[in-house]
This record gives C-alpha cells, sequence and structure tokens, in this order.
C-alpha cells in the first residue's frame, strides 16, 4: 500500500513539474489602439508580474490590415483591405515591449520577438514561456511570394503609453 502511494505522488510530481514547465500562448493580437492597452496591462499582471522568471515570447506575422470604416455615402460599414509595407509587422510587435518599459519598467530582456513568416492578416502571438520550456514554434500560413507588400518605409513603432498622457 505504501509503495502505490508513493508511486502515486510521485506520478502526480512529475506531472505537475511537466505541465509547469510547458509554454503558454496568453493572446493573440492584430492591429491595436490605445483602448486596446487593458490586454497589455494583463499580461503584465499575470504573465511578467506573477511569473519573474519566464520570458515572454512575441512572435509576428506579415500580413494584410483590414478594418471597418464608416461610408457616408452609403450609411454602411465597409470592410478595407490595406496591403502591407515590408517590416511593418516587426516595429508593430516592438510596441509591446516599449508599452510596458514605458508603464511598468519591464527590462527589454524579458522578451524575445519572433519573425514567424507570412500569414494572410497580421497578427502576434503573445507567449509566456519557463526557463527550461520548449520555445514556441511559429505557424505560417503563406510563403513570401504570395503576399503583395506596398513599397515605402513601415511606419515606426508608437508609443502606446503615450495614448492618454503627455510623452
Amino acid at each position: 500500500m505504501r509503495k502505490i502511494i508513493l508511486l502515486s505522488l510521485s506520478v502526480l510530481f512529475f506531472s505537475q513539474i511537466a505541465f509547469s514547465q510547458a509554454a503558454t500562448k496568453i493572446d493573440e493580437i492584430g492591429y491595436f489602439s490605445c483602448g486596446d492597452n487593458y490586454r497589455l496591462d494583463l499580461v503584465y499582471q499575470n504573465e511578467i508580474k506573477a511569473k519573474p522568471q519566464n520570458k515572454i515570447f512575441i512572435i509576428f506575422y506579415e500580413g494584410q490590415r483590414d478594418y471597418q470604416n464608416f461610408n457616408y455615402k452609403t450609411q454602411k460599414y465597409e470592410t478595407v483591405i490595406e496591403k502591407p509595407k515590408f517590416g511593418n509587422a516587426l516595429n508593430r510587435a516592438k510596441e509591446i515591449p516599449l508599452y510596458l518599459k514605458m508603464v511598468y519598467k519591464v527590462p527589454n530582456d524579458r522578451f524575445v520577438l519572433v519573425n514567424g513568416g507570412f500569414r494572410q492578416k497580421f497578427v502576434m502571438e503573445i507567449w509566456s514561456v519557463p526557463k527550461d520550456a520548449s520555445l514556441p514554434k511559429a505557424t505560417p500560413t503563406l510563403e513570401r511570394k504570395e503576399i503583395k507588400f506596398v513599397k515605402g518605409k513601415p511606419k515606426p513603432p508608437r508609443k502606446m503609453a503615450c495614448c492618454y498622457e503627455s510623452c
């Protein structure tokens, strides 16, 4: 009986260790605005502050942007599809550590930016990765040749922390 209890406890203990060492996808964000800062505040509260040993991986994917625009002539919302400029995804991904550093003083070494390749729509995945966990894998859905880019320089990263205060 004692052996069964010890065996059960050891299995439970080791399964708990294995479970806690997995990378966890926290959020998936497309283009976000100042009103979406609360999502980054939650990342800080639930992952960065609560798990100081974890790194935050941001996997970004180049892709088009679509958004709703109100047409006053037809009095209807229309979907606008905007082709990306190459490198714009990286600059949007840089906004996350920039915001968390300005607001919460999170050091840059807590973040890892990963180019995930290409998808139909621009998106960023935010992962919390414990020290010894396997790294999250990018999951691109398109090849480079399938994306049509607009010529020009990408927009620089925005200081999302300056939305409501002067910087």
